[in-house]
């Protein structure tokens, strides 16, 4: 942080209000996290207006398990999670997103929503759990192997707009 002081962070479930923050930070923290991987033509594609139409349609039909991080009553992050949506990980369940306000990488707003997602896995009762990452994201990876997730094996293609596809690994971990 500037100006070097701890600041306290918040999770609590997202609420259909929030979806114009979560909006933004996606697109915002989607367009840093991936520069230089995905081809420029998705970056032109993708807007704010869409992600938070996205989110406001996902909010509205109550998806539980999506929380948003606050810093100062300021949304600086969100995460959602629930059942694995693959076949041969149906028991586990599945970390589907997590942003981070770019400003706010690396200020304990990642770990702050992980373990928040950790805890409503468990308590949803999973022994496991999943999360795909893009293979070039070397910077999502590192985060999630300090969690303790790992590579599988698994892997599938991920779009990549006018360009070849890339690829996205799939990272496994223990739930306690």
């Amino acid at each position: 942080m500037a100006d070097g002081t701890a600041r306290e962070v918040t999770v609590r479930r997202a609420v259909p209000a929030d979806a114009a923050a979560m909006g933004d930070v996606h697109i915002r923290a989607w367009r840093w996290a991936y520069a230089g991987l995905f081809d420029p033509s998705l970056f032109a594609r993708r807007t704010t207006a869409g992600a938070t139409a996205m989110w406001k349609r996902v909010l509205a039909e109550g998806a539980a398990g999506v929380f948003v991080a606050e810093r100062d009553g300021a949304v600086v992050g969100f995460a959602g999670c629930g059942a694995s949506r693959d076949e041969d990980a149906a028991s586990a369940g599945e970390l589907f997103v997590i942003y981070i306000d770019p400003e706010a990488y690396r200020t304990g707003v990642g770990s702050a929503l992980m373990a928040r997602v950790l805890e409503e896995l468990v308590a949803a009762g999973h022994h496991e759990a999943i999360v795909w990452v893009l293979q070039g994201n070397e910077r999502g990876r590192a985060f999630y192997e300090r969690w303790g997730w790992r590579p599988d094996g698994a892997t599938k293609e991920e779009p990549n707009g006018d360009a070849p596809p890339l690829v996205d690994v799939r990272y496994r971990r223990r739930l306690p």
